[in-house]
């Protein structure tokens, strides 16, 4: 006689069903049922404050993690204001990807008008135990970005402007999306799982962050005996641009796009 199983279907997700102080069980349906929501999760948390403020006022970063992919906003402070806006922007940011969290793991310092924010957006917000930050990924995340942001800020040329810390953060972004691999698919990089496609290395070529660079002057921008480039830094690549870079201009202090030789 043949035994028929039926196959099991997972459960609507329900916030019941989040429950950070509960451990996954050994039982395949739990297990599966936990991992399903872990991808329907922001984990959320905020760095430290930068030992420099940046030049456009930012000095924290808000760090958080979908699906394996880190993002990073800057922050001018932790008021809720500034939190709400950060979180604005990483909504948008999935959002226009195609990727809508419907649950955000958090700590306990959260604001009366960052939860009022939340249930606007209807994502429901969980936080984590007390004392145990483990519960949120984003912690170890955060420790992830530093280590990586650390590494890239220390092999920047000496002369490099720290104000500038918050330009190299699109490139650092694109970095470790490439070798952090998505949850959901872990046969593709996190960058891939986020974008739905590759990124494209051809068109937009990158380098080692804050090197110091020569920024080309068109022949309609220079004298006729002018030198053919101004000096500056690298922050990485124009994504809005094909095979270009933006630099920052030391005599200018200001931000150009420039093209790439």
């Amino acid at each position: 006689m043949i035994n028929v199983v039926k196959a099991w279907t997972p459960p609507r997700l329900t916030s019941s069903h989040l429950d950070s102080t509960t451990s996954p069980s050994t039982n395949h349906a739990e297990l599966h049922l936990f991992f399903q929501l872990s991808l329907h999760t922001l984990f959320a948390d905020a760095t430290g404050r930068f030992p420099v403020r940046s030049m456009s006022g930012s000095e924290y970063l808000l760090i958080t993690v979908f699906d394996g992919y880190i993002h990073i906003e800057p922050m001018r402070t932790r008021h809720h204001l500034d939190y709400i806006a950060a979180f604005e922007r990483t909504r948008d940011f999935f959002a226009a990807r195609g990727h809508h969290p419907i649950f955000v793991r958090t700590d306990n310092e959260v604001s009366h008008q960052l939860d009022t924010f939340f249930r606007s957006r209807r994502i429901e917000q969980h936080r984590v135990p007390p004392g145990v930050h483990r519960a949120n990924s984003a912690e170890r995340h955060i420790r992830t970005f530093k280590n990586h942001f650390i590494a890239t800020i220390s092999t920047a040329s000496p002369d490099f402007p720290l104000g500038l810390f918050d330009k190299l953060i699109p490139q650092t972004e694109i970095c470790l999306a490439h070798l952090m691999p998505c949850h959901s698919r872990p046969h593709l990089s996190a960058y891939e799982g986020i974008f739905g496609a590759p990124f494209d290395f051809l068109a937009h070529p990158i380098g080692p962050l804050g090197t110091a660079v020569l920024i080309h002057e068109k022949p309609a921008n220079r004298g006729t005996f002018s030198p053919h480039g101004v000096e500056g830094f690298y922050l990485g690549p124009a994504l809005d641009h094909y095979r270009s870079v933006l630099c920052y201009a030391t005599r200018t202090a200001a931000i150009r796009v420039t093209t790439q030789r």
